[in-house]
């Protein structure tokens, strides 16, 4: 079928830099400190060198428009492989990772539970991230062992397996604000 760098698929300047402003300027100050579930023994753990996290506000929902062409953009790619059409049915309301100087997002893939605790039900099958400044240094993405120094407005969407570890490098210096929604 393909490499799994066929999978991964980034754009430069996806969402247009005044609609990244936009959704900054309705970010709250309540950044909660990210955490982690461990599978092994069924705990939550969470590290001074990892980020915060906030669900986006509803007055950015106007600027999700452009997120939701990009996958379905991603999709059009596997349309002509049998039964993919209908693999795809929703995506989350995206989540804002907020990351200080110090601050990285260790090594992990996303099985993610957590997001369908309530009354939506499904496995997450595609990760979509997006950075929304450029007032920092560090915080490359890195995916399936490839580095992505994405800056205000990049997009980039993989399949949340296994296959796909994916990580933020350390912030050097400023903040850097991005958002993650799941596709399935």
């Amino acid at each position: 079928m393909g490499r799994i760098e066929d999978f991964i698929y980034f754009e430069k300047n996806k969402i247009n830099i005044n609609d990244c402003n936009s959704i900054l300027n309705t970010l709250e100050k309540d950044f909660q400190k990210h955490s982690w579930h461990n599978n092994t023994d069924n705990t939550i753990t969470s590290s001074e060198d990892e980020f915060f996290v906030q669900n986006m506000n509803l007055k950015a929902k106007p600027y999700l428009k452009e997120i939701q062409l990009f996958l379905e953009k991603y999709c059009q790619k596997f349309k002509p492989i049998e039964n993919t059409s209908n693999l795809i049915n929703k995506m989350t309301f995206p989540r804002i990772n907020f990351y200080k100087k110090g601050h990285r997002m260790k090594m992990h893939y996303d099985h993610i539970r957590s997001i369908f605790d309530g009354t939506e039900r499904g496995i997450p099958i595609l990760t979509i991230v997006g950075v929304l400044n450029n007032d920092f240094q560090g915080g490359e993405f890195i995916v399936a062992d490839q580095t992505f120094n994405m800056k205000q407005g990049d997009l980039i969407i993989f399949p949340s397996c296994f296959i796909y570890p994916h990580a933020v490098k350390e912030i050097i210096d400023g903040e850097r604000i991005s958002f993650v929604s799941w596709a399935y």
